[in-house]
């Protein structure tokens, strides 16, 4: 609870903050930031308090003692960013956290609108576009709106669907999904949670600047604000390839088996499992062109900043630029055949099981009492030692710490993608001109929601994204009575997303809430480029149907030779359960500028140092139907930060229990 002010016209009247909000603290680290609650006794929170007092005292026409102090409301909580600089000075910058409708406040300029709104009772609190701080302007700028269901409308469905069908449906006019969709994906009860129960992760953005500066920038636990999502403007226009939060391949330097040893079956490794940390511009001066050019040109491209995974330290990072990095589907044409796969976690078990034997024998020589030896076994004193220590990632020696780590960076990265979560909320006011009756009734009785994005299968993926289903041609030509444009059959069918909903679930009811996830959108599918003129841009329609909210996405670059086709009408829209989602699109995946790794095939003379692409890269481009390379997310999560932390966490607890095992089966055979 906040500190009572001695005047009894500065107590606060409500607040909208929340601890679940606050952002996770670190610990120091040599020449990284970190973040730690500021104390009462720093002058930060003091000169806040004040400049609060005197805000809603000059708000309520109060006559106060200029040294008055007011505490933040309930909810609120002042953090410290700290770096210790080269010359061991302290460097800090202050933030308040808590609110539910902002990042956090940068100053107390932009918090003393925020406090008079809290004050200011006549205003409603589930409103904060009545607020006068920077946030809620920002809110009315960024706000998507949906696409009116009332003006475009949907096609029938079929009569006698499948009930076990996922394929994208269609929906009658102005009524929302049909009972006849694809049945729900498995979400659990508490996605019905309110937003004060949830915790939006930061590597979904920050609010407002959309420059990335690595040097100040927070951890993937940090919060962003529900209410914008400036990050899915800058990854549409920009058309990234990789995306923040993304699961990748990084280009490393070639690590080979020692010659001779018996784990020569397993391929150099030449790229490593990530997480995208940080994205940044990296600017690069280029030479003069002559010698009358005294000014230098710059060159910049994309560097990333990547957290590889395998159980190293959490502050290790690795940069890269756009060129060393493959998407994690990629990774099927990587260590293709498969048992490529097999031989990197066989080994890893060879291994682990020559340390269990080596540890059960030391145990015998340290423990004489079967109790204590127990004991210790369970302990397992060289597990973080030796196999789980906090290494930066540059610093693996030795083939078996290569070996086990990559072993453990592909398994969490699997946990991952079986995970998923929608993202950035969008609050719609009753009024909103692109809402039916029925989404009004449904969004008042919590039965319908918005959002922008949704993290699947390790992509992030947004409102206006053209995505790749999994379904083949000819299941929505069986279904729909369909017609396919001429070899359309041999790629794969795309659908450009319009809106995201979670909507409540034929068996939803108040006590037990239980909601599936929607897609509305348009069907294309790819065709040759000759056979469709002007296919590949699709800004015009988009502007078209909805008037007066222009694209974010400009265009859609389709593989080369090729164009997108829109199968259902200009009128109409199409719904898919977000299980039907293969991935996202790369159409320029194999373009040589793009990628060191594999053969462009529009470039044949640039083959050295390169390998042959294979069917799933293919259909990650869309020239394969999208079943061939897919993800098949199962279990859905609050946020981006609790699937990483699950992903962690459940390898971490996995290979401790096998290795366990392995230990005490040694144990048991002396």
């Amino acid at each position: 609870m906040p500190l009572k002010s001695s005047y009894l016209d500065l107590e606060w009247p409500r607040s909208d903050g929340d601890s679940s909000c606050w952002p996770q603290p670190s610990p120091p680290a040599p020449g990284k930031w970190y973040l730690e609650p500021a104390p009462l006794t720093d002058p930060k929170c003091a000169l806040y308090e004040q400049k609060t007092a005197q805000s809603i005292a000059e708000f309520l026409k109060l006559d106060i003692d200029a040294r008055t102090r007011m505490a933040l409301p309930e909810g609120y909580k002042i953090f410290a960013y700290r770096r210790r600089q080269d010359d061991n000075t302290l460097r800090t910058k202050y933030y308040v956290y808590g609110s539910k409708n902002a990042l956090r406040f940068q100053s107390t300029r932009e918090w003393e609108p925020h406090a008079i709104w809290l004050f200011d009772a006549s205003k409603d609190l589930n409103d904060h576009t009545q607020c006068d701080c920077p946030y809620s302007k920002l809110e009315q700028e960024t706000r998507p709106s949906v696409t009116n269901s009332q003006k475009r409308k949907t096609l029938d469905a079929d009569s006698t669907p499948s009930p076990s069908s996922s394929t994208p449906a269609k929906t009658s006019r102005g009524s929302g999904p049909s009972s006849s969709l694809s049945p729900p994906s498995q979400s659990p009860a508490s996605h019905g949670k309110s937003r004060s129960e949830k915790r939006m992760s930061s590597t979904e953005t920050e609010q407002g600047n959309h420059e990335t500066s690595f040097e100040d920038a927070e951890d993937l636990g940090e919060l962003i604000s529900p209410s914008s999502a400036p990050e899915r403007v800058a990854d549409l226009q920009q058309k990234r390839k990789i995306r923040k939060g993304e699961l990748v391949w990084f280009r490393i330097e070639t690590i080979k088996p020692p010659p001779g040893s018996k784990f020569e079956r397993i391929r150099p490794v030449t790229h490593w499992p990530a997480l995208v940390f940080k994205m940044a511009l990296d600017y690069t001066p280029s030479r003069p062109q002559s010698n009358s050019d005294n000014d230098q040109s710059h060159t910049h491209c994309n560097l990333y900043h990547l957290r590889p995974l395998g159980m190293f330290s959490p502050y290790d990072v690795v940069s890269r630029n756009s060129t060393d990095l493959l998407p994690w589907l990629a990774g099927l044409a990587l260590f293709s055949p498969l048992h490529t796969w097999d031989h990197i976690y066989l080994a890893a078990q060879e291994i682990l099981e020559e340390g269990a034997r080596d540890e059960a024998i030391e145990l015998n020589k340290i423990f004489s009492d079967p109790l204590e030896l127990s004991k210790a076994a369970q302990r397992l004193p060289s597990w973080n030692r030796k196999w789980t220590k906090n290494i930066m990632f540059e610093d693996m020696e030795d083939w078996n710490t290569v070996v086990t780590r990559l072993a453990f960076a592909i398994q969490a990265a699997v946990i991952i993608t079986t995970c998923w979560t929608l993202t950035d909320p969008i609050s719609l006011r009753e009024d909103d001109p692109d809402l039916s009756k029925e989404e009004i009734k449904a969004i008042a009785e919590n039965r319908k929601r918005f959002y922008q994005g949704f993290y699947w299968g390790g992509e992030r993926m947004w409102i206006e994204d053209m995505v790749r289903l999994k379904r083949p041609w000819s299941e929505l030509q069986e279904l729909h009575c369909i017609t396919p444009s001429p070899g359309a059959t041999e790629h794969c069918l795309f659908f450009r997303i319009s809106k995201i909903t979670a909507e409540a679930s034929p068996d939803h009811t108040i006590e037990t809430p239980s909601y599936r996830s929607l897609l509305y959108g348009d069907l294309f599918e790819l065709v040759e480029e000759e056979t469709e003129t002007g296919a590949g841009n699709l800004a015009a329609s988009a502007q078209k149907r909805d008037p007066g909210q222009p694209s974010v996405a400009q265009n859609y670059i389709a593989p080369k030779k090729f164009a997108y086709r829109q199968i259902n009408t200009e009128d109409s829209e199409a719904v898919c359960d977000i299980s039907d989602i293969a991935g996202r699109a790369y159409p320029d995946l194999l373009d040589h500028d793009k990628q060191n790794w594999f053969i462009d095939p529009h470039r044949i003379d640039m083959t050295e140092g390169r390998q042959e692409p294979d069917d799933h890269l293919l259909s990650i481009m869309g020239l394969k139907p999208g079943y061939i390379a897919m993800s098949d997310s199962k279990y859905w999560k609050v946020d981006l930060h609790e699937i990483v932390q699950y992903g962690s966490t459940t390898i971490r607890n996995k290979m401790r229990a096998f290795y366990s095992e392995l230990v005490q089966s040694c144990l048991r055979e002396n």
